[in-house]
């Protein structure tokens, strides 16, 4: 899952061994925003079917061995968008409703949440980051709503170096619901 990728336009493209499937902004308008999901070609002829739903959203449905995933990527408004995040988690309330109850499901991108380390049973552990952001509240809202883990704040990361020789938390840019 790739956010932010800039593109314009919707549509697939092979890159080596990989399918790209991104959905972007209209061709005349400044490119940003914009998400993509990257798929190995070994999993390539297993997608049932996908969706490019706006610059922010795009699902692909997947056959497995254990039946189907379905995979939303997603790239959240900035915080301090408070409209923007409430048309975002209008619009991914009805993807999640639009998913076949027996798939396995996979909600991964950039949400621009810190949701905090305050446990909510089986939705947030412990091992988030010390704050909570509007954002964040609004996807702890959401998780809770559909019955969603936030699967980075139930295990601890690792410590790493950055370019720059500073130790600091790992930040995941992918949060898995």
């Amino acid at each position: 899952m790739i956010s932010e990728t800039k593109k314009k336009l919707k549509g697939t493209k092979m890159i080596g061994n990989y399918t790209m499937l991104y959905s972007g902004v209209p061709q005349k308008t400044r490119a940003q925003l914009g998400v993509a999901l990257i798929i190995d070609q070994k999993w390539a002829s297993r997608i049932t079917n996908y969706s490019f739903v706006n610059n922010r959203i795009i699902t692909v449905r997947l056959k497995t061995n254990r039946g189907h995933t379905t995979i939303i990527g997603v790239y959240a408004p900035e915080e301090g968008r408070e409209e923007e995040t409430r048309h975002f988690y209008k619009q991914l309330q009805e993807e999640v409703g639009k998913y076949n109850k027996t798939d396995s499901l996979i909600i991964s991108g950039d949400l621009n949440a810190r949701v905090g380390n305050q446990p909510i049973p089986n939705v947030v552990g412990t091992f988030g980051e010390d704050c909570v952001n509007r954002n964040g509240q609004t996807l702890r809202e959401f998780a809770s709503f559909n019955d969603f883990k936030i699967a980075n704040t139930f295990f601890k990361k690792n410590k790493f170096t950055n370019v720059y020789g500073v130790l600091e938390d790992l930040k995941l840019l992918l949060t898995v619901l």
